[in-house]
């Protein structure tokens, strides 16, 4: 769904993550020195610090991880709008309420370090705030607005590796809030007699497990996919703990290796059971991503991501979602 005059709003908040853009530029400019024996992106192997197996460099994504014990640090900026959302008339005690149409920008920021301490080990640590909000009126009455917080904490360990494939676990514990402003239900629940709060906080902690899987399938191309489930505390108040899960695949194609170009895509499916997006999503996400990367430097990553989802919403069958995402990675 267009709305013409939220258009400008819109594209004053897209600005935000494409000034990143220009704060990686003056770097990705310097020259960078080629060395007798190079790879197919002009550097000597023992020089390249991304993940590499088999002779092919893999093209990190936020969206699917990986399972190299590397130490780097990533930072990630992005925004997104629900192109078809459906916001339905407001009704209060069978009273209904106009408003104007609106629609649901989302946003995020996340920060993630994680350091390699052997050769078959690494811990991780991210910072994370997602947030979504109504640009209407009455998209602002029915949806309000959701923000969620919150750190992550893990292990990554080397399972088998092959010339061409690698395989790793991983156990995480993670710790969020979730904070949604929501005036429907809180006129709601004071017309129903229940306790009424406009501002809600949900704590909700879980931990879990997974594996992550590698294969350069050759020098041009690779594979990674993850898989992993566990169990934590629902961000619905009413609900009580539950199973939660989730699995990723990419595939990335290194340009570099068979032109001059240093450019590579990532072409990634996401599928998770406990978005961060608040207690009225209300099953699995589903997302689908492409990523247009620099592949110019042996120790840094940088990336544009377009990416659609499907998030099924409270009250409404599933929106349709998209966005761009800005992110940077630097191995150490």
């Amino acid at each position: 769904m267009k709305n013409v005059p939220q258009a400008g709003r819109l594209s004053s908040r897209m600005s935000a993550p494409w000034s990143f853009v220009f704060i990686a530029l003056p770097y990705l400019a310097l020259p960078h020195p080629v060395s007798a024996q190079t790879t197919g992106g002009g550097y000597a192997e023992a020089d390249i610090r991304l993940p590499r197996l088999g002779g092919h460099t893999f093209i990190p994504t936020e969206h699917v991880p990986n399972p190299f014990i590397k130490t780097f640090l990533r930072n990630s900026v992005g925004i997104g709008k629900a192109l078809d959302v459906n916001i339905p008339v407001i009704e209060i005690d069978t009273v209904e309420v106009l408003g104007l149409q609106g629609d649901l920008i989302f946003a995020n920021l996340d920060f993630e370090y994680q350091q390699a301490i052997a050769s078959w080990l690494a811990v991780r640590a991210q910072f994370r705030i997602v947030g979504r909000l109504g640009s209407g009126v009455q998209a602002l009455l029915t949806q309000g607005i959701t923000a969620a917080t919150g750190f992550e904490f893990g292990w990554l360990f080397k399972l088998f590796t092959s010339n061409r494939t690698m395989l790793s676990g991983e156990l995480k514990l993670a710790n969020r809030r979730y904070t949604a402003i929501s005036i429907e239900r809180f006129v709601d629940d004071i017309i129903n007699g229940n306790p009424a709060s406009l501002v809600r906080n949900v704590p909700a902690t879980r931990g879990g497990g997974g594996l992550r899987f590698a294969w350069a399938i050759s020098p041009a191309f690779g594979l990674v996919a993850n898989g992993g489930t566990g169990y934590g505390e629902s961000v619905t108040r009413t609900s009580d703990s539950e199973w939660f899960y989730d699995f990723g695949i990419a595939v990335d194609a290194d340009l570099g290796v068979l032109t001059a170009v240093p450019i590579g895509f990532v072409l990634s499916y996401d599928l998770d059971s406990f978005p961060e997006g608040g207690e009225d999503i209300t099953g699995d996400v589903q997302s689908l991503g492409l990523s247009i990367a620099y592949t110019g430097r042996p120790q840094f990553s940088f990336s544009i991501d377009i990416f659609g989802a499907l998030t099924p919403l409270r009250n409404q069958e599933s929106s349709k979602t998209t966005g761009t995402t800005i992110n940077l990675r630097y191995f150490f």
